[in-house]
């Protein structure tokens, strides 16, 4: 049920476009557009997680998007949806040791490497 503003201030923080801008600004990476952010932004959270309620809406003072807010000191124990993403777009999930695809070893069988080397699964060259 939130709404939050979406903004075109990269040093607004309160803001969708303002917080992206500033993550991006401390993870070292380029921010899209604002023009692009807004589309992607929907596509993202409609096609890859699957959140079809979330939108657009348009008032006659600002744009907002329904469906998402940014999170706050109180959602610290909430994982993250990086998190989430990941596991949409690579299939990982998180185990006790780190992330895992899930697969599981080969059992101890004999092969030839690309250099003509009989090597057991678990061998290292």
């Amino acid at each position: 049920m939130a709404t939050t503003p979406i903004g075109n201030n990269a040093e607004n923080e309160r803001t969708l476009y303002g917080s992206y801008v500033q993550h991006c600004r401390k993870s070292g990476t380029s921010p899209r557009a604002n023009k692009n952010f807004s589309p992607d932004l929907l596509e993202l959270c409609r096609n890859i997680l699957g959140w079809q309620e979330v939108q657009k809406v348009h008032t006659k003072t600002r744009k907002l998007i329904k469906g998402l807010r940014l999170r706050d000191i109180s959602d610290r124990n909430i994982p993250t949806h990086d998190y989430e993403l990941l596991q949409a777009v690579t299939g990982q999930v998180k185990s006790r040791d780190g992330f895992s695809d899930g697969s599981e070893p080969l059992p101890d069988t004999v092969f030839m490497d690309s250099d003509g080397f009989t090597l057991l699964n678990q061998e290292k060259k």
